[in-house]
């Protein structure tokens, strides 16, 4: 896949990522799950799983942004870990983000995938509100206690 220029290009990338995956994975996803699990699961493409967004969006998405997921273990890797362990304080486990995004030489975050289905209940500050998912994020990673996982 070529790489994106400019952010005209990423848009331009973008909508047909997000067309092509509305019409073409939406009925494709109803027509396996009626054939192999015997009819589509409640309302089909709005239950889809995590992982059918993972694959069919998301990865073309960072595709999209330049992180390129389609390189050789023996080719210049790039600065993204899937499957990248964080520490939940909350449960006193491990986690693990869909995608963890660094910055080469000093290993600093610069991006976290975690996907969900879309009915899936998002996590909110407990302290202060914040409207915008970017900033809650924030809140997380700096500390900040977030209801949810």
């Amino acid at each position: 896949m070529s790489r994106v220029r400019n952010a005209d290009e990423f848009l331009i990338r973008f909508r047909r990522i997000s067309r092509e995956y509305e019409q073409n994975f939406g009925p494709r996803l109803l027509q396996i799950r009626s054939r192999y699990a015997g009819g589509p699961q409640e309302d089909g493409v709005n239950y889809q799983l995590e992982i059918h967004v993972k694959t069919y969006f998301v990865n073309a998405l960072l595709a999209a942004l330049n992180w390129r997921l389609d390189r050789e273990p023996t080719e210049d890797l790039p600065n993204l870990i899937p499957e990248g362990p964080v520490r939940s304080e909350e449960r006193r486990s491990i986690r693990f983000l869909d995608y963890l995004g660094f910055e080469g030489e000093t290993e600093r975050p610069l991006l976290f995938v975690e996907t969900k289905r879309p009915s899936a209940c998002l996590p909110l500050p407990l302290d202060h509100p914040a409207t915008y998912y970017p900033e809650i994020v924030s809140r997380g990673v700096a500390g900040a206690k977030l209801s949810g996982d």
